[in-house]
């Protein structure tokens, strides 16, 4: 089975799942993962704010508004740190824009200005009284999202001249600014126009095997030049880890999804504990969406079965 495949049939599982407990516990809004599964930070104005959306630069729309994203990263072998060459965002014209109806139920929105800075800032965030800027479960037993080892850090490196790089460790509690994404296009037919990622770079300070595999959150803050910030977004990262990702053992594969199947979870925590709170506190103990969740999702691994080989498409 080709390594897209599965992880469309993992997608599968996490989106029923997702979508059964945001609709019973009431939470199903414009910021859900459920929808479609990875999806680029998309951006456009709304009354002259800054909102962002689910972005496909690829089909050329934005989709509904959101403000939940989830990139893999990966880690095969030993003594060497996750890696994605993710998370990616992007802006489309008013031609393009037009074009993709209105960002879910929301009319006028219209392109970002031409020639202008796309930044980020890494923002920190509270659960359970404690302040950091990234936090940990590892997608056994009851969802418990807690700080990370003070030396394990997160890189994200600009794809953009001068291609600097600003990190977070374990210990920060507070606003990291960030660097530019790439300035928005200011030819004739394209002003507005954004289509860049970033590297991430999961890693510790001494020893990358210490680093261990699960499910990390950070929350961002993304500004454009002259018009202002964001609301808040969240980014869930499965760390997943393999020998050889060309073949995965029956271990591998079964903890590959383990962790893909603990994000829905964690987005349903965030949905319900965290968006709109700010930097408010929230308890990081298991909602009864959640527990639902892990019973969908051992009945859906069990459907599709642990014995299967992964190999790249």
């Amino acid at each position: 089975m080709t390594h897209s495949r599965l992880k469309s049939n993992r997608l599968l599982i996490r989106t029923v799942a997702v979508f059964t407990c945001l609709t019973i516990s009431g939470a199903l809004t414009q910021s859900s993962l459920a929808s479609g599964g990875h999806v680029d930070v998309g951006f456009a104005l709304l009354d002259g704010k800054l909102v962002t959306a689910g972005g496909d630069f690829t089909e050329v729309e934005l989709l509904a508004r959101q403000s939940i994203y989830e990139f893999e990263l990966e880690r095969e072998g030993t003594g060497v740190p996750f890696t994605a060459g993710d998370p990616g965002h992007v802006a489309l014209s008013q031609a393009n824009l037009d074009l993709t109806g209105n960002l879910g139920d929301t009319d006028g929105a219209t392109a970002l200005p031409g020639d202008r800075e796309l930044s980020w800032s890494f923002r920190p965030f509270t659960i359970d009284s404690q302040t950091r800027n990234i936090f940990y479960w590892d997608a056994t037993g009851p969802l418990a999202l807690t700080p990370v080892d003070g030396d394990i850090e997160l890189k994200w490196t600009q794809k953009v001249s001068p291609f600097a790089s600003t990190t977070i460790t374990g210990d920060d509690d507070s606003v990291v600014s960030g660097l530019v994404i790439d300035v928005t296009d200011d030819a004739v037919g394209f002003v507005g126009e954004v289509h860049q990622h970033v590297d991430s770079e999961l890693g510790h300070a001494t020893d990358d095997d210490l680093v261990p595999d699960g499910i990390y959150v950070i929350s961002v803050d993304y500004t454009l030049e002259g018009v202002g910030t964001a609301d808040p977004v969240y980014h869930i990262l499965p760390a997943l880890q393999a020998e050889d990702f060309l073949v995965l053992t029956p271990a591998e594969e079964a903890r590959i999804e383990e962790i893909e199947l603990g994000v829905g979870a964690v987005e349903v925590f965030i949905e319900e504990n965290l968006l709109g709170s700010g930097s408010g506190n929230a308890s990081a103990a298991p909602e009864p969406s959640s527990a639902l969740l892990v019973i969908l999702g051992v009945l859906g691994s069990a459907a599709f079965g642990r014995s299967r080989r992964r190999t790249r498409s």
